[in-house]
């Protein structure tokens, strides 16, 4: 590394102008900078549009699937129902009496 020492003079000190002058655009004050920035944001998108494009179509195939297993597995309690007996909601449903079930009071 060097060191202070093996400066010769100002022109050879690094500074946040000299380091970063080449990444600058040569034409400034004309479009050529902005043509690429939005090519390159227009190639970003388009890009982001085909990954949307291949989630919703992975997500779409899924719901499919989702939606004939369901319906598979409600007919199969169906036929496992008894006949005549009706289906009960989960309001209908006996509460556990006796057994080891003790009721409280609980204060918030």
């Amino acid at each position: 590394m060097r060191g202070d020492s093996h400066i010769k003079g100002l022109a050879d000190m690094r500074t946040v102008i000299s380091t970063h002058y080449r990444s600058t655009s040569r034409h400034e004050g004309t479009p050529y900078l902005e043509i690429l920035a939005l090519g390159m944001e227009k190639l970003r998108l388009e890009k982001e549009v085909e990954g949307l494009a291949k989630r919703e179509e992975r997500i779409r195939k899924r719901l499919a699937e989702i939606k004939t297993l369901m319906e598979t597995r409600v007919d199969l309690v169906r036929e496992d129902a008894p006949r005549g007996a009706k289906e009960r909601g989960p309001r209908e449903q006996p509460a556990p009496r006796g057994g080891p079930w003790q009721t409280m009071t609980v204060q918030y």
